[in-house]
């Protein structure tokens, strides 16, 4: 059995993680070899350990691995702009059975996207936080002159 496991998105100029586990549910050995490729289209770096092979080699009964692939796809500053799928697709095969399956995710067309939504939600909670004590001061000063 083959386990997939990915952002549904992924943005542009970042690093993402694409997770794959294999697991042998029969009581002998299999034989596993997996490797994430990328698209003509939408160009992608896929690394695990210097290489996109995710597994090759045996696992036992019972068992089961797990590997975590970085995936970062470049933004195209001549004006392209993917939104498109990406592309990527686990191939191999599992005990002599041709794997072929694809990833269904996208790409953020927004170069930097998760930096970019981490600085705005900081802004924003810095904001509510000054709102929340000019808010404090004014009843505090409100409630003083009642007295």
């Amino acid at each position: 059995m083959i386990l997939l496991s990915s952002p549904r998105y992924f943005a542009l100029n970042e690093e993402e993680e694409v997770r794959v586990a294999v697991r042998n549910e029969s009581d002998s050995p299999i034989q596993v070899y997996l490797k994430l490729s990328g698209s003509r289209t939408v160009p992608a770096f896929i690394e695990y350990n210097g290489t996109n092979i995710i597994s090759a080699g045996e696992i036992r009964g019972g068992e089961q691995i797990e590997r975590r692939i970085k995936v970062m796809i470049p933004y195209d500053f001549s004006g392209g702009r993917p939104s498109k799928p990406t592309g990527l697709s686990l191939r191999g095969n599992v005990e002599g059975k041709i794997v072929q399956q694809p990833l269904p995710v996208s790409v953020i067309p927004l170069p930097w996207a998760r930096k970019l939504f981490g600085a705005f939600f900081t802004a924003l909670a810095a904001v509510i936080a000054w709102i929340a004590k000019e808010w404090w001061d004014i009843t505090k000063e409100a409630s003083g002159k009642t007295k």
